[in-house]
């Protein structure tokens, strides 16, 4: 019997799928980990149209086999947007990127030469497309944000679960940290203990 597929959707930044060779470590013998990149890290892939028609074509190839789709930051946008249209059966939301304030004053102050400047506008044109489709989700979601979240602020994820009309929902809140919060070790462990519990309705032993 093949393994659940879990599809991880990355967020904003040079790392893309890589972000999550974590969760592969943690979890590769129960799930096939799939990491996609959605982006090409060159300045004519900056678009908002391109980016979700990626994503887009990404679930496209997997959504008869209805995924458990875990989104960091930016991803977690992504597969707000299509949520509905796809029948994920169930999404895991890391960092969700539900505010773009802190986010665009920290990166258009501290540029990564390995992005490109245009990616920085993109940004917030997700964030414009994708919101108003957080609060419409309707399968079994569960929110995990770092209190110490200094991109995202968590009041952000608070608010925008709290708008879910739907009763198979969580959300943690998880002392100190940053929005990185399956690189820092404040954290980490913490997340990796949540996803076993979240995940474990799907495993399936090596």
């Amino acid at each position: 019997m093949e393994k659940k597929k879990i599809l991880c959707l990355h967020g904003f930044g040079k790392r893309r799928g890589r972000q999550f060779e974590v969760l592969r470590e943690a979890f590769g013998d129960c799930f096939e980990i799939l990491s996609p990149d959605y982006y090409e890290l060159n300045k004519e892939d900056a678009s908002c149209e391109r980016w979700l028609n990626n994503v887009k074509d990404i679930l496209e190839e997997y959504k008869e086999e209805r995924p458990v789709v875990i989104g960091f930051s930016m991803g977690a946008l992504m597969a707000s947007h299509f949520s509905r249209e796809y029948g994920i059966e169930k999404m895991i939301f890391l960092s969700p990127g539900l505010d773009d304030q802190k986010f665009l004053e920290i990166k258009r102050s501290n540029p990564d030469p390995a992005v490109p400047d245009e990616y920085i506008d993109v940004f917030p044109e997700v964030l414009k497309r994708c919101l108003p489709d957080v609060e419409k989700i309707d399968c079994p979601v569960t929110f995990v944000a770092a209190k110490g979240d200094e991109l995202i602020p968590y009041e952000f994820s608070v608010k925008y679960y709290e708008k879910i009309d739907n009763p198979d929902k969580k959300l943690y809140l998880l002392e100190g940290g940053s929005h990185t919060i399956l690189d820092d070790p404040e954290t980490k462990e913490k997340v990796l203990e949540i996803l076993k519990e979240e995940l474990q309705p799907y495993r399936m032993e090596a």
